[in-house]
């Protein structure tokens, strides 16, 4: 399963991008949260991650190739989490106006996020 991890879920339009990450593991029994990081397998060649926000006049991503309501990171092998920077190929937010958004990262094979607030933020954006 897939969490959103640092993002900030209530901000003004116009502020700073905020990066954030992506998490990949074992949920818990209430599959409420991340309970077990997991690392991608070696030898793969990461695990791409589409983000996706529900209402992308209120907010979009920024990643290294494009700012959109729609991008992919990748989680590289060895590790359990996008990085934590646009620079180093991870993803931010960027809050546009006012509206509420569900950010959804999803992956390969039905890869999909935790069901709760966490995995699947709702985003306020407020003018």
């Amino acid at each position: 399963r897939l969490d959103v991890s640092g993002l900030v879920v209530s901000r003004v339009a116009g502020g700073a991008d905020d990066p954030f990450i992506v998490r990949v593991g074992i949920p818990n029994a209430g599959n409420t949260a991340i309970a077990t990081l997991q690392n991608v397998r070696a030898g793969s060649s990461g695990l791409t991650v589409t983000l996706t926000s529900s209402n992308p006049a209120a907010g979009v991503f920024v990643s290294t190739p494009l700012t959109a309501g729609t991008v992919t990171v990748t989680i590289a092998t060895g590790v359990s989490s996008t990085p934590s920077t646009v620079a180093t190929g991870g993803a931010a937010f960027r809050y546009l106006t006012a509206g509420t958004t569900t950010v959804t990262p999803s992956g390969p094979a039905g890869i999909t996020a935790v069901n709760s607030t966490a995995g699947a933020p709702v985003v306020t954006v407020t003018p």
